[in-house]
């Protein structure tokens, strides 16, 4: 995070110096203000480790229920665009990692709990791994250096419109 302003959370900056933003009420639940392509446009999409769900039309956590049924949870599968719902083996809030189910934000099996790595949904890959605390968090406390790559799984990706560095 850049900074905050009035309640406004600036996420990063693009080449206008225009940043992502976090305005409470502003976009649905889960997702982020994002420039756009023209200096006046901006657009609301998925927040990082969130996915596009395009049958509602809203972004949902990855590996959480979302818009699944019960005993089931949102995944975006390797080379797909549109997100599936699986078998979920662990309770809500946890993940399979390395075939043992952990719960996100704990440090699990993750090396050098000292420096604050755990079990949590990496935000360019949407896969459950173990990462820093700051990518542990959806929304807000985003590591400013991956953000900008952010584009799997968001609406702009489903529609074609996003590219991934």
């Amino acid at each position: 995070r850049i900074g905050e302003l009035h309640g406004i959370s600036i996420l990063h900056e693009d080449s206008n110096n225009r940043s992502a933003l976090f305005i409470p009420g502003r976009c649905k639940e889960n997702e982020l203000l994002y420039p756009g392509d023209q200096k006046d446009d901006w657009i609301c999409d998925c927040g990082a480790g969130a996915i596009y769900h395009p049958f509602t039309d809203k972004c949902y956590p990855a590996y959480r229920r979302g818009p699944c049924a019960k005993g089931q949870h949102l995944v975006l599968p390797k080379g797909k665009v549109i997100p599936e719902c699986v078998s979920n083996p662990c309770v809500d809030n946890s993940v399979l990692y390395r075939g043992i189910c952990y719960p996100v934000g704990q440090v699990g099996p993750c090396s050098v709990p000292e420096l604050g790595r755990v079990i949590g949904i990496n935000t360019l890959t949407l896969e459950a791994d173990c990462v820093g605390p700051k990518l542990a968090n959806r929304l807000g406390e985003i590591n400013v250096e991956v953000e900008e790559g952010i584009c799997k799984g968001s609406r702009r990706f489903y529609r074609g419109t996003c590219v991934s560095n």
